[in-house]
């Protein structure tokens, strides 16, 4: 089989999804291509016609993760917890979807810095679609706690509702600090009470390639990530997903890095 994979969003033009799919399919010796279509969010229509009858698979951005979920047949437990869908694939006429996003986190902060989710104590800064799919991974991780700091208290609120290891109090002492905001949507980097020279410090962004929050924490001590390890490790559960084939998330990162 040669497969037709690609990237859907708006904007998509900057995706290094492509570089990932095609690589991919290299190690697990698959033939195929990639490639981007741009797909606004009241485009409902052309989303199902793109993966109804033009690819066989496709890895799903912003602003189209809630939506791809109405279109889907069956979806994964992730995509049901969170209503987004980060991965579909079309199979004898039915369409699949998955959410891997906040697994790719966890296996990126495991893999790149070695880190134990046993015991620890995460902070999300931000409370939008990202942080759900973050936050919903963290909670069935073995992370003690998951505080959640967002300007709009009712946002906390209910993912608190929906996860008990949600709370908006900091702990004495963070292990991992994950910023989930756009760079657009940011103010002057400040210090989050309870960071350390031990505390990992990741920014699930990769333009710029290094913000300033980064550039901020790393003058604090902290080891920084910004988001290309978790946008690998992301992609390798995805094609797992697709193609049932195990590829290294490491491996993939090496492709973009």
């Amino acid at each position: 089989m040669i497969w037709k994979v690609g990237v859907v969003g708006d904007p998509v033009t900057h995706s290094l999804s492509p570089q990932l799919q095609e690589a991919a399919m290299q190690m697990a010796g698959l033939q195929g291509s990639s490639s981007r279509v741009q797909i606004g969010a009241s485009q409902i229509e052309e989303l199902k016609e793109a993966i109804s009858s033009e690819f066989d698979a496709l890895s799903v951005t912003m602003p189209l993760k809630p939506l791809a979920t109405t279109i889907c047949n069956h979806l994964d437990p992730a995509a049901q917890r969170t209503g987004m869908v980060n991965s579909l694939l079309r199979k004898e006429n039915q369409i699949y979807g998955a959410s891997t996003d906040g697994e790719g986190l966890i296996r990126s902060v495991e893999s790149e810095f070695s880190f134990e989710f046993a015991g620890a104590h995460v902070v999300v800064i931000g409370a939008g679609g990202a942080a759900t799919g973050i936050v919903d991974a963290l909670q069935f991780s073995d992370a003690a706690s998951i505080t959640v700091l967002n300007r709009t208290p009712s946002k906390v609120d209910a993912l608190s509702s929906k996860y008990d290891k949600v709370t908006s109090n900091l702990p004495v002492s963070i292990d991992l600090l994950i910023n989930t905001v756009p760079v657009t949507g940011r103010t002057a980097p400040e210090a989050v009470v309870g960071t350390t020279a031990k505390t990992i410090c990741v920014d699930i962004t990769y333009s710029p390639l290094k913000s300033d929050w980064l550039v901020f924490l790393e003058g604090q001590g902290c080891r920084t990530a910004n988001g290309l390890a978790m946008l690998a490790h992301q992609a390798a559960l995805q094609f797992k997903f697709w193609w049932n084939v195990d590829i290294d998330g490491h491996d993939l990162l090496q492709v973009i890095k």
